[in-house]
């Protein structure tokens, strides 16, 4: 069943791995022991609404709150388990420079809102595509993917990844 294939693979390179290779110990050890066994599904917010995927065009953005703190705000295009994630990786540019950085988000966080827009998207009208709005969830340094301003590099990875996996 090619959607369950890409249901699976999409939770493992777009899901899974940013948090696997790039999140730190306390948060791997929180998250991926229900991630791994398949209890609960991680999704990827990378795109924005209207097509931006390049960092330039970012909209939604990391305000700076206090020292180690983030609020983050705006819009995200959330791929492949969305219905079903409980965690969602989401990339945003920083208010003050254009650099990009990733967190990892429990699904109950609040300011968190994942909308089922029911758009059905590419060869497998299984996966969505639904829309996460940031509206000032509080993150901490501990919910950094890498470093402050290394989302990219992280998205690359698992993008690439998952370019490969699909081919």
């Amino acid at each position: 069943d090619l959607r369950l294939c890409l249901f699976i693979g999409l939770n493992n390179t777009l899901g899974l791995q940013p948090i696997a290779e790039h999140a730190t110990a306390d948060v791997k050890a929180r998250l991926l022991p229900r991630l791994v066994t398949g209890a609960e599904f991680a999704g990827f917010a990378f795109m924005e609404p209207g097509g931006g995927n390049s960092a330039s065009t970012f909209t939604a953005l990391a305000r700076a709150d206090v020292a180690g703190r983030w609020r983050l705000f705006g819009t995200k295009c959330l791929h492949g388990q969305s219905q079903r994630a409980t965690v969602v990786n989401v990339f945003v540019r920083h208010e003050d420079s254009p650099a990009v950085s990733a967190f990892v988000l429990a699904e109950d966080a609040s300011g968190l809102h994942i909308a089922d827009d029911g758009f059905r998207v590419g060869v497998v009208a299984g996966l969505a595509q639904d829309t996460v709005v940031l509206d000032g969830v509080l993150v901490e340094a501990r919910q950094l993917l890498g470093n402050a301003g290394a989302g990219m590099d992280v998205a690359r990875q698992a993008m690439l990844q998952t370019r490969l996996a699909v081919a």
